[in-house]
């Protein structure tokens, strides 16, 4: 099972960033108008912060303003565990633990099935929105990653060969920097999180550092 963050009552937060500051930590926050009943699951943003996408089993909701506004989309209410969004906000893409990939073309209005069925975990993707990641875990000891190239359309099995389960990836602008979490259950004193990097797109991967226990992952 994964392990989640849900938060019945509280509303989705935006970031609001000062100008003036010297480091990348937020500073103050703005509670939005999304529905305070949702167990939200994840949330992608576009690179300017205006249209926002967030997943909950209730389905997807998307903002195009910054996250005055949401709407809830035409996306079926499953079990949603990932999102992730184009620099422009517009390609998207969501992932179901127990269930498919769904990619979006515009904006989350609509949205189309891809991918083989699995325990998708998390999901990352490129500015332009081809080059997308995605991670999946049957339990703490089956799972994968897979890539796809065009958008979604077709997908390639890209983990590494070790029996763990895939939690969290994330990936730089162009695609081709990649990060995955994998989290050891067996070894004594874990649970643990491994991270692993791939510098060529998912085609190899290097075993970077263990952590102290299951994460979230983030890249510029």
């Amino acid at each position: 099972m994964k392990a989640r963050l849900n938060f019945p009552a509280a509303r989705l937060a935006f970031v609001l960033m000062s100008k003036s500051m010297a480091c990348a930590i937020a500073q103050t926050w703005t509670m939005t108008a999304a529905p305070t009943n949702e167990y939200w699951q994840a949330i992608a943003s576009s690179a300017d912060g205006s249209t926002l996408v967030a997943v909950s089993s209730n389905g997807i909701y998307a903002s195009t303003n910054g996250g005055a506004n949401w709407l809830h989309t035409g996306a079926p209410a499953t079990n949603w565990s990932g999102v992730a969004s184009a620099a422009d906000g517009v390609d998207l893409v969501a992932v179901v633990d127990g269930g498919l990939i769904y990619t979006s073309t515009n904006s989350g209005t609509t949205w189309g099935s891809t991918g083989a069925f699995a325990s998708w975990q998390g999901v990352a993707s490129s500015g332009k929105g081809t080059r997308l990641v995605a991670v999946y875990a049957q339990g703490f000891s089956n799972g994968g990653i897979s890539t796809s190239t065009n958008a979604g359309a077709t997908w390639t099995d890209r983990a590494p060969t070790n029996g763990y389960g895939w939690y969290s990836v994330a990936s730089s602008a162009d695609g081709i920097k990649l990060a995955a979490m994998m989290v050891d259950e067996l070894t004594p004193g874990g649970p643990y999180g491994w991270i692993y990097t791939s510098t060529n797109a998912g085609g190899t991967w290097t075993q970077a550092t263990r952590i102290g226990g299951p994460c979230a992952l983030a890249s510029s």
